[in-house]
């Protein structure tokens, strides 16, 4: 079973995020970055919104209730190249919703 902590490390470094930067985004101290990762804390329900919005990942695959086989890593895109993947697989979403 793997951490939130960890999770959010793996999601940030694929992004190639600082805890600074990411700190900037969700507008929080690295401190608080710092403690999320090393699960000294746990992030709120709003913190956990904020980082699958972020990230492009559904909360449950934040707190490991999803199978890591819906996970599509980004490591090394850019982030254009990341939106581009997150519009297609809400295009997907939206035409299987129609059927």
């Amino acid at each position: 079973m793997i951490l939130i902590g960890e999770r959010i490390k793996g999601l940030r470094t694929s992004r190639k995020l600082n805890q600074k930067e990411l700190a900037q985004i969700l507008q929080v101290s690295p401190a608080a970055v710092c403690n999320m990762e090393s699960d000294s804390r746990q992030p709120s329900l709003t913190m956990l919104l904020k980082l699958s919005s972020i990230f492009h990942v559904s909360t449950d695959y934040l707190l490991d209730n999803q199978p890591s086989l819906d996970y599509i890593s980004t490591k090394g895109l850019t982030s254009a190249q990341i939106q581009i993947i997150h519009h297609l697989v809400q295009s997907f979403l939206a035409e299987n919703e129609k059927k």
